[in-house]
Order: structure tokens, then C-alpha cells, then sequence
């Protein structure tokens, strides 16, 4: 809920009158509600010019400190407050925690709108999508950008639109799409809407968002209708914000949208979970479109056959917009121009570049590593000052007695510059041993790099192993495989593939380097041979990556005079 006292606050200015104006006007100006039919006019008494207008409704409509009110009074008592007309600060955080959160999501205050009519958007019945989105949300530029899913969006209000749509993470389609639903509201308020993504909790943001932009489009909406899940307007239509498996059943749509329906990649590489996605949409989501109705998708491409690739198989129309044309052009220049892009693309690696910024995900079974590594001298490791060592494990124990090779590999990490991180791969041990003989090894090479700390990931049998290895002195930190190796190697891979994963260079015919090469240019992901050792570099890479643990080194920052450190402390 949107508050005005006599609109002095919804201006960006200050009377002239000064805060002395202010305070003199308490006594006979009210509050008044954008929306007179959810909150009721109520006299300010004298006495309440104290905390509780300058602090919790203060809040929503300019700070009283940001214009320097000095020696306000404390108020009344609590007695007092409770014979008071003045509304409670229960019912004001419900009255306007939506548009506060809608406040902060889009980066400016509830005193900062310039609404006409008591919050309607002062625009024509036949405005555009394009000119609607700053209309309804100032601070936003029109997305031009987007020109080709905003002429979709427009024609799935007037006709039939089965869609899958891509674009870039960053580039504005979801909010896009909420400025839509409140759109079509305006347009048709009897129109029944949904929007199913793969989280509850975030359905429910987005829900916030679109009811917040409906409001201030001039939307009227049912005052009963309080559900986050589900609101109403006072026409009859409606917007449904669910999970892609959730309160769709039973319900019937003109449009429905699904923004992507899974979390992250590796719920996409999961045949399990893509199946379970499948069933669900052919089993209670498509079936929920009404004749004459439209359905579009919104999704990155983890997976060539995701939801969105069986849909495009059967037809539907594919609209991509790529972050990058194919002649090095951006999509959207003036947020992401070519060469952050460019340098974003190092950053992920070409797999995830592919999918998720581009719109055609790769099938697995290529090279995943390149073929000419990085490479670093000893000389240049030893003007190293500041960085952190970590060791990444392998276990490759089952329920036999014997074993495959079980690997750790030690890395050093340190940041030359700010955001830039580099690995370099100190040494790595691979051993077809039994668990004794290589906790044995293992426990040696953590004390010849200073007792840094040790990680990986391990299965539920594995897991098992790790306190022996702990008794023996070989201290890892387990953590559970959500993912398989293709999919965890992705970071380790777009570091080594942007030359900043580096590997020793002054090494003989019989070093380790060799192999550890070898196995790293061979790995597909697609049941290989020998991974072991990339799963242990993986796991390193994703131990130095978080910025947990205490640099070593030479230098600190809190006296700003050289110590001496140990080489790692957790």
C-alpha cells in the first residue's frame, strides 16, 4: 500500500516551508491511501508526530532523518496509542510490506512514483507492451531489446501461441513477462492467467512482483483475494503463481507461462528429473490451457532434450536470443556490451557458454579440457606472496576389497587481481592401494603443505571411509555427490580453459605432469576410463573457489606489517 501525506512526500522535493512546515501540518493533515478502498482516512493527532509516523510509515515515504526533522517529540504512551485512530503497526506492515519489497527489488523508494489518479499509469488504453513497462515501472527503459518476445507476448493476448523462448540470464525476460500478466490485466481484467516455475518460494516472489505492477497500472483487484499464491480482480480474472507441481489441477488458463522449470544443471542432466518434468507437464500443466488459449516456456538450455527441446521436436515455435549474434554482435549493448560478454564466456567455460547465454546446449562426448594448459615456472611460484593451498580427493572405494586409483591433487590459488583467480596444481598423488596405505600417503601430503585443508566428494558407501582415513591422519572434508563428474568439472574446466588453472613446466619424461595431462585431455564425462584425477581436481578447485579459510603468505592486512604465517590455518 502506497501512502501520501497531502502527496508532500511522494514528491522528491521539500516545501520551502522547511521541516518546521512539516511538523506544523501534523495537526490537520491526513493520510490518505492511493487506493481509498483498503485504507480508511484517519486524522493524525498531534501527539503521533513521533515515532511512529517518522519511523514505520516514515519509512515507506521519505525517511523524517533524510530531511533533518530535529527534537521530535517521543510520541504518546502506549496507553495513549491504543485509544488512538492511528492505524496499528500491524496493520500498516501489512497494508504496504508488498510495495516496500516491490521497492527495494526494483532499486527506488515508495516515495520516489509519480502516479496520476490515485496510482493508474497515466497511458493510453492502446499502449504497448514496450511503452508499458517504464510507464508502470519508472527507473525501467523500454526493453527494445526484447522487441521479438514483446511482439510474441503481444499476440498470445490475441491469439492461439504455443512458444519456447531463450534469452540471456541478466537481460530482463522474467521481468519482462510480470510486466506482461499485469498488462493483459489491464487490458482484460477477466482474464484468467498462470505461471509455474520449479520453486514454490520463488513463485511466490514473483507473484509480489506482477501484483505490485498490477496495482500500479490501475488494476483493480479483488480486496479479498489476500493470497500470495492467487489473486483476483474485482472483474473475475485471475493470476495463479505456483510450482511447476503444484495448485494447477483443477483450474483453467488463457495463458500460462513456465520460467524455468529447472533449478539448475543438474537437476537438467538428471534422465530422472527430466522425465519427472516431462510427466508432470503432459499430466497436469498443458492440459490446463483452455481452447483458443496460449502456452510459452521460458528456459535456459541446459540439455538438448530438456522440456524445451521435446517441445521444440513437436513443433513449437523457437524464439533464441542469443547473447552474442553470430557476427559478435550483443543483445543488449547497453547493459552487457560485446566485450563483458566475451569475458563472461572465458569465466563459464564454452559448455555452460553454450546453454545458458547462447540457446544450444551441447551433447556430451567432446573434449571438455583444452589442449595446451597454461603453464608456470618455479620462479614465477615463488613471487607468489599471498594464496591459499588446498588438496582435492578421490576415493575410489566400493564394496570390493581392492580398489581403482584414488588421487589427490594439491592446488595453490591466489588472486593477482581483483576477481581474477589462478590455480596452480602443485603436485598430485595416485595410488591403486588399499584405504590403509593411502590415508598413509594421503595424511604425508597434507603435512608437507602445511596441513591444508582436504575435500571431497563422496558417495554413500565412500562416506564411510572418510574417519578411517581421519583416524590415520588424513583429514577430508566429505561432501555429498549431488552431481555427476561431468557436470562438477564444468567450473574446473572453464578456469583451465581460460589459462587459469596452470601446471608445472620445468618437469622430466616421468613426471606425474604427464599423466595428470593425459587423463584431463581424454575426459568426455561419458564413462571414461580414467577420471579420477579430474575429479580430484574439480574438487580443489571448488575448495580454493570459496573464499572460506585464511590466505597464507607474508603480508597482513590488519597491520599492514609483514608477518609470519603459517602456510594455511581453516
Amino acid at each position: 500500500m502506497i501512502l501520501a501525506w497531502r502527496s508532500t512526500f511522494c514528491a522528491r522535493g521539500i516545501p520551502k516551508s522547511g521541516t518546521a512546515g512539516i511538523r506544523g501540518s501534523m495537526a490537520t493533515s491526513t493520510w490518505t491511501s492511493l487506493d481509498p478502498r483498503r485504507f480508511r482516512r484517519s486524522s493524525a493527532p498531534r501527539g503521533m508526530r513521533g515515532r511512529r509516523a517518522g519511523g514505520r510509515i516514515g519509512r515507506l515515504v521519505g525517511s523524517w532523518k533524510s530531511i533533518g526533522r530535529r527534537g521530535r517529540s517521543r510520541g504518546p504512551s502506549r496507553s495513549q496509542r491504543s485509544k488512538s485512530s492511528w492505524p496499528s503497526s500491524k496493520q500498516t506492515r501489512s497494508r504496504t510490506s508488498g510495495n516496500s519489497s516491490m521497492a527495494k527489488a526494483f532499486g527506488y523508494r515508495v516515495g520516489d512514483f509519480s502516479f496520476k489518479e490515485h496510482g493508474r499509469i497515466a497511458a493510453a488504453p492502446s499502449e504497448g507492451l514496450a511503452a508499458f513497462v517504464p510507464a508502470v515501472t519508472p527507473g525501467y527503459a523500454r526493453p527494445d531489446h526484447l522487441a521479438p518476445l514483446i511482439e510474441l507476448l503481444e499476440r498470445a493476448r490475441r491469439e492461439p501461441v504455443r512458444a519456447v523462448i531463450h534469452a540471456p540470464p541478466r537481460h530482463g525476460k522474467t521481468d519482462t513477462i510480470l510486466h506482461a500478466i499485469a498488462w493483459y490485466l489491464r487490458k482484460d481484467p477477466t482474464l484468467p492467467i498462470a505461471y509455474a516455475t520449479y520453486g514454490i518460494e520463488l513463485a511466490n516472489s514473483k507473484s509480489r512482483d506482477a501484483r505490485a505492477m498490477a496495482r500500479a497500472a490501475g488494476v483493480e483487484l479483488d480486496a479479498g483475494a489476500k493470497g500470495v499464491g492467487e489473486w483476483r480482480t474485482r472483474e473475475g480474472g485471475r493470476a495463479v503463481f505456483t510450482a511447476l507441481n503444484g495448485s494447477l489441477t483443477g483450474k483453467g488458463f488463457r495463458v500460462l507461462f513456465v520460467d524455468d522449470p529447472f533449478k539448475n544443471r543438474i537437476q537438467a542432466e538428471s534422465p530422472t528429473y527430466r522425465s519427472r518434468i516431462w510427466d508432470l507437464w503432459q499430466g497436469s500443466t498443458i492440459n490446463r490451457v483452455e481452447p483458443g488459449g496460449s502456452a510459452i516456456v521460458l528456459a535456459t538450455r541446459w540439455h538438448p532434450e530438456d522440456l524445451s527441446g521435446r517441445l521444440i521436436s513437436q513443433g513449437w515455435q523457437y524464439l533464441r536470443l542469443p547473447a552474442l549474434s553470430d557476427d559478435g554482435r550483443a543483445l543488449w549493448p547497453e547493459r552487457w556490451p560485446a566485450a563483458e560478454l566475451e569475458a563472461r564466456r572465458r569465466e563459464v567455460g564454452e559448455y555452460t557458454w553454450a546453454s545458458l547465454y547462447q540457446g544450444v546446449p551441447r551433447p556430451r562426448g567432446g573434449a571438455v579440457f583444452n589442449a595446451e594448459p597454461a603453464l608456470y615456472t618455479s620462479a614465477a611460484l615463488d613471487l607468489v606472496r599471498e594464496y591459499r593451498d588446498g588438496i582435492g580427493v578421490d576415493f575410489a572405494y566400493t564394496a570390493r576389497k581392492h580398489a581403482d586409483y584414488s588421487s589427490a591433487v594439491v592446488m595453490r590459488s591466489h588472486e593477482p587481481e581483483r576477481g581474477r583467480r589462478v590455480y596452480y596444481v602443485l603436485e598430485c598423488l595416485r595410488k591403486q592401494v588399499l584405504a590403509p596405505e593411502f590415508a598413509a600417503e594421503g595424511a604425508r601430503l597434507q603435512r608437507a603443505h602445511g596441513g591444508c585443508k582436504a575435500m571431497g566428494y563422496v558417495t554413500v558407501f565412500e562416506k564411510m571411509i572418510v574417519p578411517f582415513m581421519s583416524d590415520r591422519g588424513f583429514t577430508v572434508e566429505a561432501r555429498r555427490v549431488k552431481a555427476d563428474k561431468f557436470t562438477r568439472a564444468q567450473p574446473y574446466a572453464a578456469s583451465w580453459n581460460d589459462g587459469r588453472v596452470l601446471l608445472p613446466e620445468d618437469v622430466g619424461p616421468d613426471s606425474w605432469v604427464n599423466v595428470f595431462l593425459a587423463e584431463h585431455l581424454r575426459f568426455t564425462g561419458q564413462d571414461d576410463d580414467e577420471d579420477d584425477q579430474v575429479d580430484a581436481g574439480a574438487a580443489a578447485h571448488d575448495l580454493l573457489s570459496s573464499p572460506a579459510g585464511r590466505i597464507a603468505g607474508s603480508f597482513s592486512a590488519a597491520n599492514k606489517r609483514p608477518v609470519k604465517l603459517t602456510r594455511y590455518t581453516r
